[in-house]
């Protein structure tokens, strides 16, 4: 081998080195991009409806009883809190298989979607007690994706999500201790 053969092997070594680091810059300038427009499209889909739903209903846990009754809140608003769950829950099993980046979930409204995971907490609690009650073989928990990446944020802001809380609730209303871990998810 002469040393031409050796300077045309580096360069093409130091061009496959900056072809890989371009890609995956590429690649995380892309997910970037795409996490931002998606917290965008649910800023204008959910949180600022869930803002003027707060305004009305304070505390959803006094509208969405533990209990096995219906909830006291109107059936179109509850249909809207579905769908507003439908869409967190989609966008967060994105950011849990790295679609979208957490970290800039974690930036720009980290805090924020704990909050929202707090409020509509007791819906979800209210949901699982009635899939519970009415599927008896275990399935994957409702808003499951939801909740683990709020889990996730809460690591870094640590707020109380009251989980020993609504245990000692639970336990109160005599719910089974399967039902309770199967609720609470912890």
């Amino acid at each position: 081998m002469d040393w031409k053969n050796i300077i045309s092997i580096t360069i093409s070594l130091i061009a496959l080195i900056f072809s890989i680091y371009q890609y995956f810059g590429e690649y995380r300038r892309a997910k970037n991009k795409d996490t931002l427009e998606e917290i965008y499209q649910l800023q204008n889909d959910v949180f600022d409806n869930l803002n003027y739903l707060r305004d009305n209903y304070p505390n959803l846990r006094e509208c969405y009883p533990e209990k096995n009754s219906e909830p006291t809140i109107d059936k179109r608003e509850r249909k809207q809190i579905t769908n507003y769950l439908a869409k967190l829950d989609r966008f967060c099993a994105g950011v849990d298989v790295k679609v979208y980046s957490m970290k800039m979930v974690k930036s720009f409204k980290g805090e924020f979607f704990i909050r929202i995971y707090i409020y509509l907490r007791p819906v979800i609690v209210s949901k699982r007690i009635r899939r519970f009650n009415t599927q008896k073989e275990k399935q994957e928990e409702r808003y499951h994706k939801f909740e683990k990446v709020a889990r996730k944020l809460n690591n870094k802001y640590n707020y109380d999500l009251g989980d020993e809380e609504l245990k000692r609730r639970l336990k109160n209303n005599n719910f089974s201790d399967e039902l309770i871990e199967y609720v609470v998810g912890c």
